[in-house]
């Protein structure tokens, strides 16, 4: 019994020097093996109604510091009525963050987001990406709606978000630009142009962009959405 006691508390300490110690919920270390870790920039509840609330703190406080973590859309602001943005309507969630200075993604709930968590593609977490960025992408240029004869260029919108680093998710959402719907009833693209370090590239988000991500990179798959 002595021997096994000693060889499962060797087996503890070994997985904590070597990733930190696993988190209660998700049981992702606070740190993860590449060194990066989350800051959240920014988010929302309800940014798909005509009224919202900022949730950064909330946000901010279950996600800072980790490498992975997923964000509930419970306790406060979620659970008191007079925070509710938009009573009645189902409202999404919506998260911008960084993984240390190598990536910016997003998390997203769909609506009613009010009680759940962010899952798939959109958990919160740093753990899958490399350590560090080959190069940084710089937007060139982005042109949302061209394809519907009513383009309009968000180079300035894009480019504030995701210069910088190494890949980059938006959430293409015409509201957040101060704009209306440039051309009702049709789908619209999102065209983008960027280098990274020399080397240029282009995609061209094709379908309906509004309320879907994209992802842009400079490692492959240097495209996503």
């Amino acid at each position: 019994m002595k021997l096994i006691s000693s060889f499962l508390v060797s087996l503890v300490l070994a997985s904590t020097a070597c990733g930190g110690v696993p988190d209660e919920q998700t049981g992702q270390t606070s740190e993860a093996l590449n060194g990066l870790v989350m800051t959240v920039q920014h988010g929302w509840w309800g940014l798909n109604r005509a009224h919202w609330l900022s949730i950064t703190d909330a946000a901010a406080g279950q996600l800072d510091g980790r490498a992975a973590n997923s964000f509930w859309a419970t306790g406060y602001p979620f659970n008191d009525p007079s925070q509710d943005p938009d009573p009645g309507q189902d409202k999404d969630v919506r998260i911008n963050y960084q993984c240390s200075n190598v990536a910016r993604k997003v998390a997203y709930i769909p609506p009613e987001a009010n009680g759940h968590q962010a899952l798939g593609e959109y958990y919160p977490q740093c753990t899958e990406l490399p350590a560090s960025a080959p190069t940084t992408l710089t937007i060139d240029s982005a042109f949302y709606a061209a394809n519907c004869g009513h383009s309009r260029n968000v180079t300035g919108n894009i480019g504030g978000e995701c210069n910088g680093f190494g890949m980059c998710q938006y959430w293409v959402d015409y509201r957040q630009w101060g704009i209306t719907d440039p051309a009702p009833g049709c789908d619209k693209n999102l065209l983008v142009n960027y280098h990274c370090g020399s080397t240029a590239l282009s995609h061209n988000f094709t379908g309906e962009r509004q309320n879907r991500k994209v992802e842009v990179s400079c490692w492959s798959p240097y495209y996503k959405g």
